[in-house]
């Protein structure tokens, strides 16, 4: 897992000027690379090689078949959700609301992480009709949500002074309903803590699951410490979400 945090955050960065096409080509080399299909070892892009890293490491892990391939199926769609916010960073461009949520879900990169847990203790053992289960499937994005918003809060300071920065809840929402900037802000804390009040009340009232209940209760109560560890990081971070705290991207796009 710290593998799969440390190629998003570099991946945020390095490919932040790529065209969506780039971006759609990337993102196939990578499934080949994680699925297994293209079984060489990268030779060039650091980050390639870390993505083939990673599966070498579930295999040594020896992570069941069918969680690992939920959890790439959700690395997949990571991907592209970073292709389809290039459409808008390229051109300065903020989104409608709903093309957002639809967006941020994806590129939170939480729903991997979602995934993973499976793996932790003995959630290994659920089933599939459990892990599918349209009311924890409801709690994994919740948990992409809110992580989506502490990011774009956290990161705002930085984002409201570069040109491009334009996949941010606040400044969606300000477009959205003609508002202030405060009042955005406001708005997106109440738009998280909805999911946040969503979120603890599908806890409490989780579906029946047989003999696997208190394990599914044991599962959702660590999704939820997932969620206040990534809020910990961000708020840790004393670098990467100040005003001035850019990367430039060292990928070379060929694209207009």
């Amino acid at each position: 897992m710290a593998s799969y945090a440390a190629n998003g955050a570099m991946m945020d960065d390095y490919w932040d000027t790529c065209t969506h096409s780039e971006m759609m080509e990337i993102s196939k080399r990578i499934m080949l690379l994680l699925t297994g299909e293209d079984t060489n070892e990268p030779t060039d892009n650091g980050i390639f090689h870390q993505f083939w890293v990673l599966r070498q490491d579930c295999l040594t892990c020896e992570m069941p078949e069918r969680l690992y391939k939920k959890f790439i199926k959700s690395l997949n769609e990571v991907l592209i959700g970073y292709a389809d916010e290039r459409v808008y960073y390229r051109t300065n461009t903020i989104p409608p609301l709903a093309v957002y949520l639809l967006i941020r879900e994806a590129t939170s990169g939480a729903q991997p992480f979602c995934k993973y847990v499976a793996m932790q203790k003995e959630y290994r053992q659920l089933p599939d009709d459990v892990l599918e289960h349209s009311h924890i499937q409801r709690l994994h994005t919740l948990c992409a949500m809110m992580i989506g918003i502490h990011n774009d809060i956290i990161s705002l300071p930085k984002e409201l002074h570069r040109e491009g920065d334009t996949m941010n809840l606040v400044k969606v929402l300000q477009q959205e309903h003609k508002t202030s900037i405060n009042e955005a802000y406001m708005m997106a804390l109440e738009l998280h803590d909805n999911y946040l009040k969503e979120f603890l009340l599908l806890q409490e009232n989780l579906p029946s699951f047989d003999k696997w209940q208190n394990m599914v209760y044991d599962y959702v109560q660590d999704l939820g410490i997932m969620v206040a560890g990534v809020y910990a990081w961000h708020t840790n971070d004393t670098t990467r979400y100040v005003n001035g705290g850019y990367v430039d991207a060292e990928f070379i796009t060929q694209g207009e």
